[in-house]
Formats: C-alpha cells, structure tokens, sequence
C-alpha cells in the first residue's frame, strides 16, 4: 500500500496519521483517519478512538470498504492477500469464532509470503492463480509448521514457547477460510470468479478414535481431583477447576468452550433455577453450527451451582477485608485447565493427545450403551437444533429423560466408587476473629 500521504497506512483515498500542530508536532497520540473532501474543497478527518496503530489501520479498512465500489479494474488487481485481510475486518472478527478464523488466515497467509518468496507467485497473487497444485503445495508446506504457542518471558517479552504438530484437519481448515474469504469477496463484487476449490472432509483425513473413559477411569480422575498427585500432591486445592470442569461435563456432556461460558450471572440468564434447566447459550450470543442445547440440572449439578458465584470453572482464594476484619472466599473464573488435566492423564496413564473433550466422547458412549434415547442423546449433544414447535418441550419434565436417567445412574456408579467425593466439599475452619457476641463473621465456604 502507497503511504505518500500519511507516512503509515492508505487505502484509497484514506490515510492515516495524527493530528498535528503548525511545526508538524502531534497534539495528541490518536491515530485519525484523513481524506480530501473534494465538494467542500479541503482535508477531513475522523478517529479512531486509538492509539494502537494496527488497530487504527484495520478501522481505516473498515472504513475504506465501507464505501467501495469496485470497478473492472478493481476486479483486476484485486489479489488474495487482501481478499483475507477484508474478509476477516467485514466479518471474521465480528463472529464467536474469531481467535480461530484470525490463526487460520494468518497461516494460509504465511505461506502465500513463504511463496513469493521462493518467486513461485505471480505478481499481484489473484484468486484465478489458485489451483489443486497450488494446494497440495499448502497441504505439504503447513504439515511441516508445528503450533507453537508463546509465553511472556521474565522481562515481558513474548516468546516461544512449547509446540506441537498440525493435523491434517487443522490445514484443511486453512483451505474452508480461504473459500469463505474468497466468496466474501465475490459477494461484495471485488472479484468476478471463484475458482473451484476442493477441501478434504474432517472425517477423510482424521483416523477414527475409538480410545473411551471406563467408569473406573472416571472414578479415579474425581479421585485425583480431590487428594491431588504428581505436581499436584499436597496442593488439590489447586484442582478446584478442573474437578468443577469434570461435574460440569459428566452432568451436561457439553463441549469445553461451553463449559467454560457457563455462569450463574442474572443478566446471562443461564441458570433457570424455577425450571430446573441450564442454557448452554448465554443471553445475546448468537448460536453457530456447534449448537449450545438447554439442559436439564440434576441434583448434584444444582448443588454446584449453588455453591458458585459467577463463573462456573473457577478457581478460589481467601481475601482478607480489611475494613471489616473478615476472611472471605473468592472465586475467579478460569478459561483452561489444561496444566492440570496434563498432569492427571499422565497419572492416570490416558493416552497422550486427549483433552477435557473426552469426557464428552466417553459420557455419550456411555449413556448409548446404558439405553438413552438417540434422539433426546442427539438433542443433549447438540447436534439436533429443537424447532421452533418444540421449543416448549425444554418445560416438560420428560425433556430429554431418558438421557437423564442415564446420567443419574452414572453418577450412581461414581457415588459408589468415589464416596463423597462428588459434592461440594466444606473447608475446614479457618482462624479468624469473633465479634463481641462469640459470632464468627468470617465466609468460610469452598467448593
């Protein structure tokens, strides 16, 4: 992109910079979007309430494609790597699934930089350059690039951190992004062909995997959850998450991300304690093809929810308030619980490459195999979407009852081998002070 005008960033007739005094020095550190105003004959300008310059840029293309109209020889020179880049400012970034769509831009664009470095692009890159080969190309070059996460180092500064290697699935989901920008960009008429593209399925290139949980295996991680071993011996406390995200999953059979989104906030209206029922979808989240059923709450799940605050998977610490001489417990939601589930699959000897969303696999094997209804199991999993007639159905109490009763034998079986493990557990007092009528005023619950 040309940067004559504003020294950063152009698109169009838009640039952008700061606003600056009659030296030239800025008045402030916002970046603003400029253009020249041809009817009122001079500069015009607009913030972008930041002073994050990639930020800035991405709401000068917002604005740019705003009002856009391309032509043929728009059309001409419109090339891939801005088809991705419009793609993910119109739309990527506004769905639920936006983290995962911005990883699978940035890798198919990595490699469009990796081929032109190599001089096997043509200049501009346009979506009619794309073919089978060009794909296989991308198919071998991504399968060689592990995941690598990043981490802060002891100064700051992100670094590399651990890795692992991309699955096949992971690549072909690259190749479904890329179609979908390139049919964004042949909807807004800013290219006039979309070549044919062929993905691989989920199911032709993942190998199916058979491995479930016993109700033994069940039992124990429970058991770990609440004595602690390994990295965790002496410190279970430090497995409150993940034992809050094992009772979530064996009552509900949700997918992590949902299990992870599940709060008693009034305002998500998730909890519908009158009902007995549990939406998995918070209030003004729109619902996408992984459907977030509403689920009936048994007995031990309504005990739990009893006992949370907010966020359902949390973690908890003792606070001291100062100004009324009280230890209280406050619990702090968590978004993984990957350290410790590593460290009991280890335990416990899962094979390596499962996460928490085997819970889910092996409760639905399970729950088939103990005669639960496939229909009311499909509708429980979310793979079946209630149509608008059977919305009511959420109110009946045989909703969804024979996968229920299943649970509840399950949990039966867990009461069995687990003892009381299952509960909520109570914290044992703590030294505090007492008020002047022998009263202890401190909060003392645990989870």
């Amino acid at each position: 992109m040309s940067t004559d005008k504003g020294g950063v960033y152009q698109r169009g007739g838009f640039w952008l910079d700061l606003v600056r005094g009659a030296g030239g020095e800025p008045l402030n550190d916002n970046w603003y979007i400029w253009w020249y105003d041809s009817e009122r004959g001079r500069q015009r300008r607009k913030t972008t309430g930041t002073n994050n310059v990639r930020l800035a840029c991405d709401k000068l293309d917002e604005h740019y494609l705003a009002t856009f109209r391309p032509t043929a020889a728009d059309q001409a020179v419109y090339d891939v790597s801005t088809a991705l880049t419009d793609y993910f400012v119109e739309h990527g970034q506004k769905q639920i699934s936006a983290e995962a769509i911005k990883a699978r831009l940035k890798l198919m664009s990595r490699f469009i930089d990796h081929e032109a470095q190599a001089g096997r692009l043509a200049t501009p890159f346009l979506p009619d350059h794309i073919d089978d080969y060009w794909l296989s190309r991308f198919r071998e070059w991504a399968l060689a690039e592990p995941i690598v996460s990043r981490r802060k180092d002891a100064s700051g500064q992100w670094v590399a951190g651990s890795s692992r290697p991309r699955t096949a699935s992971s690549t072909e989901e690259s190749i479904i992004q890329l179609k979908a920008a390139l049919n964004h960009a042949f909807r807004r008429r800013r290219i006039r062909y979309v070549p044919p593209l062929k993905h691989k399925t989920r199911a032709a290139v993942t190998p199916v995997r058979t491995y479930r949980l016993s109700m033994t295996a069940l039992g124990e991680m429970i058991d770990f959850t609440v004595r602690g071993s390994g990295n965790y011996a002496g410190h279970a406390d430090r497995l409150l998450s993940l034992r809050r995200y094992l009772i979530a999953a064996i009552c509900t059979l949700a997918r992590p991300d949902a299990i992870f989104d599940m709060s008693v906030l009034k305002e998500r209206g998730q909890w519908l304690r009158a009902d007995h029922r549990f939406s998995l979808n918070p209030e003004g989240r729109a619902q996408t093809k992984k459907h977030r059923p509403i689920v009936p709450v048994n007995d031990l799940l309504h005990v739990w929810l009893d006992a949370t605050d907010e966020w359902f998977v949390c973690r908890e610490r003792l606070v001291f308030e100062k100004g009324q001489e009280i230890e209280r417990v406050e619990q702090i939601g968590v978004r993984s619980v990957k350290s410790g589930w590593d460290t009991m699959r280890t335990e416990l000897r899962i094979p390596a490459g499962w996460g928490p969303k085997l819970i889910r696999h092996s409760m639905a094997s399970e729950l088939r195999r103990r005669r639960a209804d496939p229909w009311e199991l499909a509708g429980q999993l979310g793979h079946r979407v209630l149509k608008t007639s059977e919305i009511y159905a959420i109110y009946d109490p045989d909703y969804l009852s024979t996968v229920q009763a299943a649970i509840d034998d399950v949990l039966a079986d867990l009461r069995r081998s687990t003892g009381d493990m299952l509960p909520p557990r109570t914290r044992p007092p703590l030294p505090s002070p007492v008020d002047a009528g022998g009263h202890d005023e401190r909060l003392t619950r645990d989870r």
